[in-house]
């Protein structure tokens, strides 16, 4: 069943996607900040997919991706770049302000608490590994996609996204790997090697539903 909504998953991300970049700017900006954020709360779900452990936010993170490529396309590399800023300060601000949520002391009637307390209570290494590997990895993904984007003729749209989002995502697994995980008990060329594995294919179903849905909605 997993397998099956994580495909649909990437084909509604896809699709939110391209309709936020046909509407507009500010509707892929603050979808990608969206994405940002999602992302870094889904991160400490685990599920299994494809006989693999892995986290659920990867797909968050693949469209993010996409849609910094597609804003090259529709408007320039300079709103790419912006826009990455925007989505870190967005991530920046909603992980240091849910803090603020879990320093209140609930009263007798909450029944909520105690789950805000698993899901906000951030690891300090981990928290600082997510933004880091964020910032770096979406800065490749904007540069590369300019640099093939050039050397590449423009009927080549699903190899252009492709490359680059595989390239910066392999960036990002490395990076938060290393530094949220290193030294501690775990196996961390499996972990970058699975993790990379469903990103892969996470990227494959967003990358081929974008280059069919571009031909549909016009953007």
């Amino acid at each position: 069943m997993n397998n099956f909504i994580f495909l649909l998953h990437a084909c509604a991300i896809t699709l939110i996607t391209i309709i936020a970049t046909k509407l507009g700017k500010q509707f892929i900006v603050s979808t990608i900040a969206i994405f940002g954020i999602l992302a870094n709360l889904f991160v400490l779900k685990q599920i299994d997919l494809f006989g693999l452990q892995v986290t659920s936010s990867d797909v968050f993170v693949v469209g993010i991706s996409l849609g910094l490529n597609l804003i090259q396309e529709k408007f320039d590399k300079k709103t790419a770049q912006e826009t990455v800023w925007i989505s870190f300060w967005g991530l920046l601000s909603y992980t240091i302000l849910s803090q603020f949520q879990i320093w209140y002391q609930p009263n007798a009637l909450d029944c909520a608490n105690k789950h805000f307390l698993e899901l906000l209570n951030l690891a300090p290494r981990l928290t600082i590994a997510s933004l880091i590997s964020y910032l770096i990895s979406q800065t490749i993904d904007v540069n590369l996609y300019a640099y093939i984007k050039v050397r590449l003729a423009n009927q080549l749209s699903f190899l252009r996204n492709y490359l680059s989002i595989a390239i910066s995502q392999l960036a990002d697994t490395i990076i938060f790997s290393i530094i949220g995980l290193y030294g501690l008990n775990y196996n961390l060329l499996h972990i970058i090697l699975f993790s990379y594995l469903i990103k892969l294919l996470a990227i494959t179903v967003s990358v081929l539903t974008m280059t069919s849905l571009k031909k549909i909605i016009k953007i």
